[in-house]
């Protein structure tokens, strides 16, 4: 069976949605109804469905708060009266987008494309598509000498005086004709996090870190970066903490 979390706060859309569901596929169950963004945090952080309907407005905060606290890994099928938040909800794990009021023609070809994209081999076929499409190595000038950097060699990257650098395992410093937005447009998401604006950090390269107030998250560098204060942007230090749990 395909277990379904509906993560929606208006009861009767939820049940509704639920028979929708379980009429269109049988195979699917829907496991648990769930109405709040804490909530939400609290079931995911223990179990993780196949798949989850979610509405984007819940009764306690707006839905994207969920994955700034834990890891969702599976799809998920938004489920909203807003569609100004496509956008956002295409950067996390969704594969789609339904309008209130749902139809069931609607409903029907959301589940076909989540059983397309998960029938094997199309779905190994799409994770090796996301993995081959990351920047893999870099071309460095440093005078008028070329060198290529790749990935693997990288500890982290900054900016510093309105130019981008990347700092290498062994502490070399070199110049990139990069802004630290387009490489993390193209580096693979699951090995470096934009800390702040002015750092872009591989998992491996962070030596230590500690809360230094109750909001500030300190970052200890390897290679050490010197001696300037390096914290987690506030905003997003539940992110952050995720990504290292994946």
């Amino acid at each position: 069976m395909i277990k379904v979390l509906i993560i929606e706060d208006e009861i009767l859309i939820a049940a509704r949605l639920k028979k929708m569901i379980e009429s269109i596929e049988p195979e699917m169950n829907v496991v648990e109804m769930i109405d709040s963004v804490k909530e939400a945090i609290s079931y995911l952080s223990e179990s993780i469905p196949d798949l989850i309907f979610l509405d984007i407005n819940l009764s306690d905060d707006y839905c994207f708060k969920i994955f700034e606290e834990v890891n969702v890994t599976c799809p998920v099928i938004f489920v909203t009266a807003y569609s100004e938040y496509a956008i956002k909800a295409f950067e996390i794990n969704s594969i789609d987008y339904l309008l209130k009021p749902i139809s069931i023609q609607s409903l029907k070809k959301s589940i076909d494309k989540y059983k397309s994209l998960t029938t094997f081999p199309n779905y190994t076929k799409m994770m090796i598509d996301m993995e081959s499409r990351y920047r893999n190595r870099f071309l460095v000038k440093l005078n008028n000498q070329l060198k290529s950097v790749s990935i693997d060699s990288i500890a982290y990257f900054f900016s510093e005086d309105k130019l981008t650098f990347v700092c290498l395992n062994d502490g070399k410093k070199l110049p990139l004709d990069f802004s630290l937005k387009k490489i993390e447009d193209e580096i693979n998401p699951k090995e470096f996090f934009r800390v702040n604006k002015k750092f872009l950090i591989s998992v491996n390269s962070i030596q230590e870190m500690y809360y230094v107030s109750k909001l500030k998250l300190k970052i200890i560098l390897n290679p050490n970066f010197g001696s300037e204060n390096i914290f987690v942007a506030v905003e997003k230090v539940g992110e952050f903490k995720s990504w290292l749990s994946k």
